[in-house]
């Protein structure tokens, strides 16, 4: 029943060194936007929208990190048996199907800490275009867009696996229509992450258009 549910049959890296590196990721996370935020207070002595964003994107990244971490365990148990390196135990199932559910919520935590990030940096660069009828418009679109593909980016992730609040009970997500739907929705995320991106790019130009200056205000 969880064969081809995604699990991998053996570890390339221990558990101890995974978890050491997500640490480590959780602290200078943690340190950078410490950083950032005393620098940007100390120059404009108050926090900005895009500075709670960024608080946000950092609230999602250590969710998703406390996820991995509860999950490891258990997903290293879950692959010393698939690999029959140790006997099947009677919680085998149950960390399986932990498993599965702490993926989803990855997922979803991963999509929203990045598109946290993207409307943070909107956030910024939108003072270099105030009274600026034109570009404001843009921006716009622009944040309408990127949050609208973030909505998608949760729906497609719904909707990858038929059974996913059922998972105790229906099984894996393995079933041809989920296969189907997870390859949809990792295509989705990834197209929907570069076009935001890519879009985003012009903004560079609206430092051509007013000066540096404009962002400490």
């Amino acid at each position: 029943m969880l064969q081809d549910s995604g699990i991998p049959k053996q570890s390339f890296i221990s558990l101890f060194k995974l978890q050491v590196i997500i640490w480590t990721m959780i602290g200078v996370n943690i340190l950078f936007v410490i950083a950032r935020t005393f620098a940007r207070y100390v120059k404009l002595r108050k926090l900005q929208l895009e500075d709670i964003m960024m608080f946000l994107a950092l609230a999602f990244f250590l969710s998703m990190a406390g996820v991995y971490l509860l999950v490891l365990p258990p997903l290293y148990r879950v692959i010393d048996v698939s690999a029959g390196t140790k006997p099947l135990y009677p919680m085998f199932f149950k960390d399986a199907y932990l498993i599965i559910k702490g993926f989803f919520a990855t997922t979803m935590l991963f999509w929203a800490t990045l598109w946290a990030v993207k409307v943070s940096l909107l956030l910024l660069f939108r003072r270099l275009m105030v009274g600026l009828t034109h570009y404001m418009r843009l921006w716009w679109m622009l944040l309408i867009f990127t949050l609208i593909t973030f909505g998608g980016c949760v729906v497609s992730e719904v909707l990858s696996c038929e059974h996913w609040f059922q998972i105790d009970i229906k099984g894996s997500c393995n079933s041809d229509r989920d296969e189907y739907a997870q390859k949809i929705c990792l295509f989705y995320a990834l197209a929907a992450d570069l076009i935001t991106d890519i879009l985003s790019m012009p903004r560079a130009r609206f430092y051509k258009v007013r000066p540096l200056t404009t962002l400490s205000q």
